[in-house]
Formats: structure tokens, sequence, C-alpha cells
């Protein structure tokens, strides 16, 4: 195993404090964790070594080991089976989320064996998940929540819809409020306890939303750009109408009002229509004889 300098992984100078160490590895995690960079093997891999780091230099013991020792005599063998993917807290092994916090062991190489408690550092994953999950549960005999992501199609975020899920080995059906975004949160509550659903909404091949609004493009003819007139356009409630005004340019914005997406806060968002003008890549004797009478009766 190659060696590895943990201050220089932390961003951190040899002498650093315990306040230090917990502040770049707070500033760290929030950046690679894999919930808040979803199918990116390179945040997860970097998330892991600072999550190592961090769990070598914040216990005393380990840490003196490692400055006798240098990054060339220390090896850590950190163990990720246990780690699995967005669970800070701990719960069954594959599931995402969990009831207690979870304690991750080393072993092995000159470092020895010892444990890392994710005790204490709720207050580094509590933003990516919401709420006071530490302080709220902490010293109670309440059940926490279950924590986990639910990925949810482009149109049934923004039109809202119903989606099957598996939790605890039973599918349940989840409803998905129109106009839902990107890390918010649904709550589901049952006799076992309470859910939280932090909602991914996965990209669209057509659209790109901002907050209520729906932005798509839209390819036009060249004539159809000069004379204006009407065209089909697509919508997250299938085709509509937009009407071009004459002389219409490539790069114009126009507004469809309404067509966007539904608002938890207030009014429909709009749609804006980028236009597209698709020039021919060739053209016949006659066509190009037509263009250049056009372009002498228009001269630009």
């Amino acid at each position: 195993m190659a060696s590895k300098d943990y201050y220089n992984i932390l961003g951190v100078p040899k002498g650093a404090s315990e306040k230090e160490l917990k502040k770049a590895y707070r500033d760290l995690a929030k950046k690679y964790h894999p919930d808040v960079n979803p199918g990116n093997k390179t945040a997860e891999d970097k998330f892991k070594e600072v999550t190592e780091a961090y769990a070598v230099l914040s216990d005393p013991k380990k840490r003196k080991q490692y400055d006798m020792m240098g990054s060339e005599g220390f090896k850590s063998d950190f163990d990720f089976s246990e780690f699995f993917r967005g669970n800070p807290f701990g719960g069954q092994k594959g599931q995402r989320g969990g009831g207690q916090y979870q304690t991750y062991n080393f072993g092995g190489g000159r470092g020895g064996s010892f444990h890392f408690d994710m005790g204490g550092l709720e207050d580094i994953f509590e933003p990516l998940f919401g709420g006071n999950y530490g302080q709220r549960y902490k010293g109670s005999s309440a059940k926490p929540p279950q924590q986990y992501i639910l990925e949810v199609d482009f149109l049934t975020a923004a039109k809202g819809g119903e989606v099957e899920v598996a939790l605890g080995g039973q599918k349940k059906h989840v409803k998905i409020p129109a106009g839902i975004e990107s890390g918010q949160t649904l709550r589901l509550a049952s006799a076992s306890g309470t859910t939280h659903l932090k909602i991914q909404v996965q990209p669209h091949h057509l659209f790109v939303r901002k907050g209520s609004d729906i932005y798509v493009d839209a390819p036009i003819s060249v004539v159809q750009a000069i004379l204006g007139g009407e065209v089909s356009v697509p919508t997250i409630d299938g085709s509509a109408t937009l009407t071009l005004p004459p002389g219409t340019s490539s790069g114009q914005k126009l507004r469809m009002k309404g067509k966007g997406t539904a608002s938890r806060s207030g009014p429909r968002g709009d749609q804006y229509v980028t236009i597209q003008i698709k020039v021919p890549k060739s053209i016949d004797a006659k066509s190009k004889e037509l263009i250049e009478e056009f372009s002498k009766r228009n001269p630009s």
C-alpha cells in the first residue's frame, strides 16, 4: 500500500489543532460526499481518502504513532467495507440510512487496529441530510429516522406522481408532489418509525429546469425564421404550439407562460424556448438562384 500524507490530504499543517482538523474534514466531506456527487467515482474515492486521514489524525494515539513513523512507516488499512455509500449513521449493510452512529474499523499495518466512531460528527453530516439529527436523538429513547436517497424521474418531479420504493424489505408507494427539487426531503411515518427520503432529480435529455421554469431548445427552418408562423415544441405536458414572430433570430428566447413546473410556493413557472435555426447542408441550383436573388433584394 502506498504511503499517504494525511496532513496534506486534509490541507492542514502538521501541528494542526483538533478544531482545525475537524473544520478541514467538515469542508472536504461536504464537498466529496457520494450523495452530493452521485455516480462520481473520483469524488467517492476522495471522500474515503479524507475520512481515513481524519480518522487517524483525530485519534491522539494513532496520530502520535503516525507522527513517529511518518507516512512511509504508518499503514492504516482503513476498511470501508462497512462505510457504505451515503450512510454515516449505521443501519443494515447495503442500505442507505440507519438508526445509530456507526463505528468503523482500521486494521493491520504497522499502525495496528483501532476504531473510528462516527458519533460526535453529527454536525458534519447533518447538513447533508437535513435537520438536527444528532441533537434530536442523542440521549433519547426515540428511534431516529431512516435516511435514504430517492432518485426521481425529471417529469415525475416536475408534474408530480407516485413511485414505488423498497424500504426495509417492503414495497411502498410514495407520492411525489409536483415541483419538488433535488435536495428537498419527503418524510414518511409508519408504525416502524420515520423515514426521510432525500430527493435526487434525474436529468432530462431535452429539458433543463431552473426553479419552476423550464428551458428547451427548438429547431426551426430558415423559412420559418423569416416568415414566422406556428411550430410545435415539446413541453412537460406534451407538444404545444408556439407562435414565431417574423424575423426570428437564432438564439432568441420566447416565453410560453405557465408551461413550466408547479411551484410549492407560488404559481406555475414558464417555459423558455431557445430558437435554433437549422440551415440546410445542401440546396439545388434553383434554390441557390432564389437565395441569391433574395440577397440582392435584401442587402444586410
